[in-house]
């Protein structure tokens, strides 16, 4: 498996800055390059963030900015497609804030969370904190808070956990259940309805509107691809839509319970009726064309 691990140090503070950043590179299950760099942050650093990862603002004085570090490594998220972190929501938000603070290409990746991971393979276990999670493994891997080690024992407890290939379908991984009709999922039920079958899709300058849980991708990491490719993600149906994307339904928040019909899914159905080319696909189809478009980045 091929796969990148990162972790950011940050400023603290309502409105944190990363002010360093370490990223582990994996090709064929094997750490085979790392990075890391102190990163300039512009604010300052917050006596209780410098108390827990011992970065000072003098360490980043002379240190390059974000945008500079960013063109270094985006290659990286963008070559290997798949990026751990643990905890990736608040690592992701770093690095969002960030790209969009300075007005940044996003990279073309789906961010995991290693901390799930490890959460949904070993639920008993009394804490899944990295540092635990490498202790209990055995795993010989610093939980140091430096940018590096962190993303480095990330690496090295994801590679732990893959040595059991049942395990790497643990949901924190891209993977697509197949759900054909109307069938309960944990997560809630595929609507009965015509899908059209679709293998592959021109993004580019193509209206998507999406409805229910995608289960393996957060509403954010679905714009942030369609964005990455060329389309748009919008927010209601219209007679400009392309695609509809049919996730997961809660049945105890749509009205037509014998459908399991969104209202979203309605609109589509009766601007199809009026002659409007919107193609209704399954959120499993389209996460699987999410995961051919990464591996032939």
């Amino acid at each position: 498996m091929n796969f990148i691990a990162f972790d950011f140090e940050t400023t603290g503070g309502k409105n944190q800055r990363p002010c360093s950043l370490g990223i582990t590179v994996i090709e064929d299950n094997q750490i085979v390059n790392e990075y890391y760099s102190l990163i300039n942050p512009e604010i300052k650093i917050s006596p209780s963030a410098t108390k827990i990862h011992g970065i000072t603002n003098k360490d980043v004085k002379d240190a390059p900015l974000f945008p500079v570090v960013w063109k270094e490594v985006i290659s990286l998220f963008n070559k290997y497609g798949i990026a751990f972190a643990h905890n990736v929501s608040f690592d992701k938000k770093v690095l969002f804030d960030a790209l969009l603070h300075y007005n940044l290409e996003f990279p073309k990746c789906l961010f995991l969370c290693s901390f799930r991971y490890c959460q949904d393979s070993y639920p008993n276990l009394p804490k899944h904190n990295l540092d635990y999670l490498c202790k209990f493994f055995n795993l010989n891997a610093k939980c140091t808070h430096n940018s590096l080690d962190d993303s480095r024992a990330v690496a090295k407890l994801i590679l732990k956990m893959l040595d059991n290939e049942s395990i790497f379908n643990a949901k924190a991984c891209v993977c697509v259940p197949e759900v054909e009709g109307k069938e309960q999922e944990e997560d809630g039920v595929l609507p009965t309805l015509e899908y059209q079958k679709c293998d592959c899709i021109d993004f580019k300058d193509k209206s998507f509107v999406a409805t229910g849980d995608l289960v393996e991708m957060s509403r954010s990491d679905l714009q942030q691809f369609i964005v990455s490719q060329g389309g748009k993600l919008k927010s209601g149906v219209s007679s400009k839509t392309d695609y509809l994307i049919v996730g997961l339904e809660d049945l105890t928040a749509v009205k037509d319970k014998q459908s399991a019909k969104s209202n979203k899914i309605k609109e589509a159905e009766e601007l199809i009726a009026k002659g409007k080319p919107i193609k209704i696909i399954k959120g499993s189809d389209f996460l699987s064309i999410v995961k051919r478009c990464i591996s032939d980045e």
